[in-house]
């Protein structure tokens, strides 16, 4: 199975919710990769989460 078919069925298993925090989920996991090549700076996975956490609650 490709990406591309393995994100469509993640988005078909998942609700809206779901879908917002996965995908928020994986652009803050980016972003703290992007961080740690670039400025030898890196999260810890807590801190990603409630990264997420706090995201999710501002959009809504």
């Amino acid at each position: 199975m490709g990406f591309l078919q393995w994100l469509t069925w993640v988005f078909l298993q998942s609700s809206t919710s779901q879908c917002k925090i996965f995908c928020c989920a994986l652009w803050a996991i980016w972003g703290d990769r992007n961080d740690r090549v670039h400025k030898k700076e890196s999260k810890s996975g807590k801190e990603i989460g409630r990264f997420v956490n706090s995201y999710i609650l501002e959009l809504k």
